[in-house]
């Protein structure tokens, strides 16, 4: 049996976990065990098969499942390095987000469990479905199921008007993107020859529209774009993101963090790296995508420093993170034609990103469900000392902070360090690359303090919880194993870089574009103590040692120990200080709604709130995005509000939707199953009309 034959038979183990948890979500308290096992046994065969094409480097097949000759398609399970790799992350994330799933998504006492596990182990078999197509037609049957799956748990709380919203935004947007790129998969098919949706057939065809129509070339890729975008989140397109997160259970929400909304990344991939030929496309559109990158760096990381919902935060940070991914790409896909070996490490920096993404962002969304759990509350400014009830969340609220906020010694540091690298040294004959790069190097530290901020609010000062809330201590201990592994893997991924780059490597090199890409060695080193960059040759243009600097960041800290136990200086509790400014009560308070009625007391007075911090910083930057508004500042009307894609775009969709759903209502059962024959029903219809298209 063949790596692809396993993850097919892991794939089958999780729909039957979803009928079993589905036939058994009458008894909350068992159907959580239940639906982790299944989970457990499915990533155990998923993480194998995908370290076992690893170890080899060469891709496998399951051959054909289903065949329709009559359209050129055929279902098969094909996993090759890339989809080895991210069949790794997806099946760390499976088992985790399901043990989580048990304690804490007791606290929707009011929902039917039949509604989140069935679907939640749904979606993960959809992810799986798409890393592992070698056909576009059946890629988007994957793309659309995993799509439909993760739009009821976004609505999990149904009577929730703000979480149908968030829904129904997400669900109308995504659709849009996907029947982008529906158009450029059919049009690819169309000038295949012999009609085919293979991958295969598409990059033959791909290459021969880049000699014979340039121009609609150019158009495809751009509708590819847009839907990968769509998906990972990236502005303008991923406007979506920042309201159905938040909507979502924190364990959902893990869930798409580590998994979906990397997808977006695989796409893009696989389209610019696999199916694109190396030519003045790669250049022109690594401009492209870097710009777009930046942009989301620039404008998601400021608009995170100005909320205060913790979920939220955490969306914009995704946002931001993943511009990130898109700037490493973008300047690899230029430096592709003239620079293949720079090219080669922008492209692995962007993967060892998207790879330490789907660590540390599950993570914070684990902290952010488990401050749900205990407080009840989304609002930092409502949250104060939770350390000392938290202790084991708090700690890994910090290594997840620091991870994403690219920290040395932690994960997030050297993924940034590469990007860093190829941006500012690897492109000097276009300086716009170097100024993308000291961009993102600025908004990293942007993204420190809105993690500072996320820390501070919640975990420092003094309790604010009730002494009978406060007795109970940290989350279950479900919850608080998942927090750990994937704290140890910031950890261990930032120590031991060479480990995740080994295999990144062979994830890149095997792509159509880097099959005669440089030896690993020849990037990065060949020492497992650090890494050694060497961009112009044999000359060293960095040099990063994770263990050493972690020695170093240990002895420092016990001095810094020391000289305080040595001081013997006692804690005292003293008033808030504001820099050295007079500032009255209510001022101090720097409120935001809800509190604006109640009159200034002692508990707000004796605390630094957390709407209140940045704030010179936020006031600079308000005009930046729409979202970001501060109390007894107005908001000056600017070209950037034009922008406000709720207003122009959002707005008159949900309208229009309203309308067309209050005359299909009857469709509208609340039953999954139902929804899932509708789309079997479009499916076929699809597939009719490509029949006779092909005619």
């Amino acid at each position: 049996m063949n790596p692809a034959q396993v993850v097919l038979i892991g794939s089958a183990i999780l729909v039957v976990g979803a009928a079993a948890a589905a036939l058994s979500s009458r008894w909350r308290s068992a159907v959580g065990a239940l639906s982790f096992v299944f989970a457990l046994a499915a990533s155990v065969l998923v993480f194998s098969a995908g370290l076992s094409v690893l170890l080899a480097n060469r891709a496998v097949t399951t051959g054909t499942l289903v065949d329709l000759p009559m359209v050129g398609a055929s279902l098969t399970f094909r996993i090759d390095q890339l989809s080895a790799l991210f069949l790794l992350v997806i099946s760390l994330v499976l088992a985790l987000t399901s043990l989580y799933s048990i304690s804490y998504i007791t606290r929707y006492r009011d929902q039917h469990l039949s509604r989140y596990y069935p679907l939640l182990m749904l979606f993960f078999a959809g992810v799986i479905g798409v890393v592992c197509m070698a056909d576009w037609l059946f890629f988007l049957v994957f793309w659309e199921f995993m799509t439909i799956c993760s739009y009821f748990l976004v609505v999990f709380e149904k009577e929730n008007p703000v979480s149908l919203r968030a829904g129904l935004k997400y669900i109308i947007v995504t659709h849009a993107a996907t029947a982008l790129m529906l158009i450029a998969i059919i049009a690819v098919w169309q000038n295949a020859q012999p009609h085919s949706f293979s991958f295969a057939a598409a990059k033959q065809a791909v290459g021969e529209l880049a000699v014979a129509k340039p121009a609609l070339l150019h158009a495809l890729l751009a509708l590819w774009f847009i839907a990968f975008s769509t998906k990972a989140g990236v502005l303008p397109f991923g406007d979506w993101l920042p309201d159905a997160y938040p909507a979502a259970p924190s364990s959902a929400a893990a869930a798409f963090a580590g998994t979906m909304t990397n997808l977006g990344v695989y796409g893009i991939l696989r389209v610019f790296l696999e199916l694109l030929p190396v030519s003045g496309f790669s250049t022109a559109w690594g401009i492209v995508i870097a710009v777009f990158g930046v942009g989301s760096i620039f404008v998601g990381t400021i608009t995170a420093l100005a909320q205060d919902d913790s979920k939220r935060i955490l969306a914009f940070q995704m946002i931001g993170q993943m511009g990130y991914v898109l700037l490493a790409i973008g300047t690899g896909l230029y430096l592709l034609p003239v620079q293949p070996a720079i090219a080669m490490l922008a492209f692995m920096a962007a993967v060892f990103h998207v790879i330490n993404g789907a660590c540390y962002k599950p993570l914070l969304f684990f902290n952010a469900g488990s401050l749900l759990l205990r407080t009840g509350q989304r609002n930092l400014n409502r949250m104060s000392g939770l350390w000392a009830v938290l202790p084991l969340t708090a700690i890994t609220a910090l290594v997840a902070s620091l991870s994403i906020a690219g920290m040395p010694p932690f994960n997030g540091f050297v993924s940034k360090w590469l990007i860093y690298h190829v941006t500012i040294l690897g492109a000097p004959q276009l300086p716009i690359f170097v100024l993308f790069g000291i961009v993102a190097l600025f908004v990293s530290l942007v993204t420190l303090a809105a993690f500072l901020k996320f820390l501070g609010a919640a975990f420092l000062g003094e309790n604010m919880l009730p002494e009978e809330q406060a007795k109970v201590g940290d989350v279950p201990l479900a919850m608080q194993l998942p927090q750990v592994v994937l704290a140890c893997v910031c950890v261990g991924f930032g120590l031991l870089p060479m480990l995740p780059l080994t295999g990144i490597h062979r994830a890149v090199s095997a792509l159509g574009a880097l099959e005669s890409a440089p030896s690993l060695a020849g990037l990065v080193g060949s020492s497992w103590a650090g890494l050694e960059l060497s961009l112009f040759g044999e000359q060293s243009t960095g040099i990063w040692l994770p263990v050493a600097g972690m020695v170093a960041l240990v002895l420092a800290s016990l001095l810094a120990y020391g000289f305080s136990r040595l001081g013997a200086a006692k804690r005292r509790s003293v008033a808030v200080w504001h820099c050295g400014a007079l500032v009255d009560g209510e001022r101090a308070r720097y409120l935001v709604v809800e509190p604006k009625t109640e009159p200034a007391t002692a508990e707000f007075e004796s605390r630094y709130q957390a709407h209140g911090l940045y704030g010179a910083f936020k006031e600079a930057f308000q005009s930046i995005y729409p979202t970001v508004k501060l109390p007894r500042v107005p908001y000056p009307r600017t070209l950037m509000s034009a922008f406000d894609a709720d207003n122009w775009l959002f707005q008159p969709m949900l309208r229009a939707g309203d309308w067309l759903t209050q005359r299909f209502s009857r469709t509208h059962s609340g039953v999954p199953q139902q929804y899932l024959i509708w789309q079997l029903v479009g499916l076929a219809v699809v597939l009719v009309a490509i029949a006779l298209w092909a005619r």
